[in-house]
C-alpha cells in the first residue's frame, strides 16, 4: 500500500514498503491530487508486481512504455522496473548480423537496413 504526501512547497511524495520492508519514496513533483493518484496507483501496481513476481497488467505497461527517459530511470533506481534496452544495442546488432550475412544479395541487405532505420 502506498501513500501520497504533500510536502510544504506544493510537491508530492509518494511513499511505500519494498519487497524487504524498507520504506521508500518518490518525489513526483508539483502535480494535482487526482494526478499524484493515478501514479500512486500505478507505482503500486510495480511494486506488487516485484515483490510477488508477476507480470503487469497491459495498461500498466502501455503507462510505462509512454513514460520519458528521465521518469522511467527514477523508476529504475527506486528498482520497481529493469532498464529499456538500449537503442544503440539494437543498432549495432543489426549491423553485425547484416555484415555476417553471405547468402543474400546486397539488394537485400539494404532491405533489412531499411529495416533497422525503422526499429531503431
Amino acid at each position: 500500500m502506498a501513500s501520497i504526501t504533500q510536502l510544504k512547497n506544493g510537491l508530492k511524495r509518494i511513499d511505500y514498503y519494498d519487497a524487504s520492508g524498507e520504506r521508500k519514496a518518490l518525489r513526483i513533483g508539483k502535480v494535482s491530487m487526482r494526478d499524484a493518484d493515478k501514479i500512486k496507483t500505478k507505482i503500486e501496481e510495480l511494486n506488487n508486481a516485484k515483490i510477488n513476481g508477476t507480470t503487469l497488467d497491459p495498461e500498466v505497461v502501455t503507462w510505462l512504455s509512454n513514460r520519458p527517459p528521465k521518469v522511467y530511470e527514477i523508476l529504475v533506481r527506486a528498482g520497481l522496473v529493469e532498464p529499456r534496452a538500449d537503442a544503440v544495442k539494437l543498432a549495432s546488432f543489426i549491423d553485425d548480423y547484416v555484415s555476417k550475412q553471405t547468402f543474400v544479395k546486397a539488394s537485400s541487405k539494404d532491405v533489412w537496413r531499411q529495416g533497422k532505420l525503422a526499429l531503431v
